[in-house]
């Protein structure tokens, strides 16, 4: 009977010292689990800031930059030229040389900058001699702001004349370097006031070199009864 007692009683001990090692485990399994859960979630958290704070940055910079480049392209206008051929007024030969200037005063050629503007001050007009029908012109008259854009009329302008006119073919040429120029194959025509030709009284004054790269100007002149017929032609040799 003693013996049973003492059997029993080593039993429960090993039962309550199994007990308590089982309840250890388990409680050092959860204190580590605990401990790697909120070492991921303080690193998830960390990942977490870090992008977003990246993503925010960069969505500001748009936002910032965004505004402001629509706003410089907004305020950019392409100018506007126009052209009323009804107020030009009578064009002789000797007006070629400053025509923006009659026509722009006449009220004939302006032009805006597109906000509102007069820029007509800033007008280029480029002729030359329409090789089929005498003594008109064609004309070309543009107007071009600093964002190089641009606004272009075409027209045809007739010329009455009070003296002598030297026509060119161009009154500015581009040749090749070493190639053959004859400056008297520039005339289209020269005739005086009263339609007669005279080109045998032009005379022309200065050279080009072709050999020699650069820029040359020629003085196409000619006189009849006193009145003066001049016309001048840039030719560059590149």
């Amino acid at each position: 009977m003693k013996q049973n007692r003492s059997n029993s009683a080593r039993t429960i001990a090993i039962f309550l010292v199994v007990f308590a090692l089982v309840n250890i485990g388990i409680l050092m399994f959860l204190k580590k689990s605990g401990n790697t859960s909120a070492t991921q979630s303080k690193d998830s958290e960390i990942d977490y800031y870090v992008t977003t704070s990246t993503e925010e940055e960069e969505e500001s910079t748009v936002e910032t930059s965004s505004p402001d480049e629509t706003s410089a392209t907004v305020s950019v206008s392409k100018p506007v030229l126009e052209f009323d051929e009804s107020k030009v007024p009578e064009i002789t030969q000797d007006d070629l040389p400053n025509l923006v200037e009659i026509l722009t005063a006449a009220g004939a050629l302006k032009a805006e900058d597109g906000n509102g503007n007069d820029v007509s001050d800033e007008i280029k007009g480029i002729y030359s001699p329409d090789p089929n029908t005498l003594l008109r012109f064609y004309v070309t008259f543009i107007i071009e702001n600093s964002d190089g854009q641009n606004d272009t009329v075409n027209s045809g302008i007739n010329v009455t004349l009070t003296g002598p006119i030297i026509a060119l073919k161009s009154y500015k040429l581009s040749v090749e370097k070493d190639a053959e120029f004859d400056p008297e194959a520039q005339i289209l025509y020269a005739i005086d006031e009263n339609g007669n030709d005279i080109s045998d009284a032009v005379t022309i004054k200065g050279s080009v070199d072709t050999a020699t790269k650069g820029s040359y100007v020629l003085l196409y002149q000619a006189s009849v009864d006193g009145k003066i017929a001049e016309s001048y032609l840039t030719v560059t040799v590149k």
